[in-house]
């Protein structure tokens, strides 16, 4: 698998993920958000990501299971709780310069501006990816 630089319908550069011959070896200092329904394939394209190169991958889906095993109980906001200590965790990631990709279902509203908000104020613009027709897109109308 790689990443490349390409266009979107309007000519804007994003980048593509896809398996072509363009390697993916100079991105860094990047907020890269993977959004899109369980089982869309969200955490095996952030994971590949995160190999090339390396990059941590923070996952909601895992950080509310944590705490979960920690005797937190299911009926409390653990998942609002989850997309909190992501954004945190990916905020000091962001301030060592280095990319961080974040892996969540990202479905609601405020969940999205949470992103917005971490780019602003590390003077980032996110690179949102979405499942879409059986490809990765970048998710643009999400971050305008």
């Amino acid at each position: 698998m790689t990443i490349a630089s390409q266009a979107d319908d309007r000519g804007e550069p994003f980048l593509g993920i896809g398996w072509s011959s363009v390697p993916y070896d100079s991105v860094s200092g990047m907020l890269i958000v993977m959004s899109g329904l369980p089982g869309a394939g969200k955490s095996s394209i952030a994971q590949e990501l995160g190999r090339l190169p390396p990059a941590p991958v923070l996952s909601v889906d895992p950080m509310e299971a944590a705490m979960w095993r920690a005797g937190i109980d299911r009926g409390r906001p653990t998942g609002p709780a989850a997309y909190v200590v992501v954004e945190a965790l990916a905020s000091d990631v962001l301030a060592l310069g280095q990319t961080v990709i974040v892996d969540a279902v990202n479905d609601a509203r405020e969940a999205r501006e949470q992103w917005r908000g971490l780019a602003r104020r590390r003077s980032h613009v996110p690179e949102w990816f979405s499942r879409s027709r059986r490809r990765w897109m970048p998710h643009r109308s999400q971050i305008r």
